[in-house]
């Protein structure tokens, strides 16, 4: 166990060497600019959602599509992979503009809740089985999550954010947009 006074020298130590390593440049960065902006899906939302009826989105596996769709085929630049997580209003971004979603990060998640997003596509799970991570196609995780959209729609989601076009007699696609300086598509 360390004193008191050793234990400040150490923490101190510490936060002296993370703060060089970040000015030194070897961590991106995205300035605040980047986050305030609001993605094209939120103005959508917004235009369309003019009426007081709760709803909710949901983005089908999002950081399955980050790393598909953006890291593998163009690498990680931090601004492409900032507005990227935004359009898909994924990793509670959604927070940021008043958007109701299923999904999002709590390490204090229930696991009856955490369950429930793992078995819809969400990789934002705690416990529980993640069809995100399950080793199998794309295309049957998407026709899993088409077969779930009762449960979905259980817990009144309305919009369904997708790198992938998703067929489905239930389903009426509204809007389509690209993104990043890749021109990903987003449904």
């Amino acid at each position: 166990s360390l004193s008191a006074p050793r234990f400040a020298g150490v923490a101190i130590a510490l936060t002296a060497i993370n703060l060089t390593v970040l000015a030194a440049g070897r961590f991106p960065t995205v300035s605040a600019q980047a986050l305030q902006s609001q993605p094209e899906v939120v103005q959508f939302l917004k235009a369309r959602e003019q009426s007081a009826e709760p709803y909710r989105v949901f983005s089908v596996l999002p950081g399955f599509t980050v790393f598909s769709k953006l890291d593998t085929p163009y690498g990680s630049e931090p601004a492409d992979n900032v507005r990227f997580h935004q359009e898909l209003l994924a990793a509670n971004l959604q927070l940021l503009y008043g958007i109701d979603s299923l999904d999002g990060y709590d390490n204090l998640m229930d696991r009856r809740s955490s369950r429930v997003i793992g078995f819809l596509g969400s990789d934002r799970a705690t416990a529980g089985m993640r069809l995100a991570e399950e080793k199998l196609p794309l295309e049957r995780k998407l026709d899993l999550i088409m077969a779930r959209l009762t449960v979905l729609s259980v817990f009144n989601v309305k919009y369904l954010i997708s790198a992938y076009p998703l067929e489905h007699p239930q389903l009426t696609a509204v809007y389509r947009w690209e993104v990043t300086r890749h021109k990903i598509p987003l449904y």
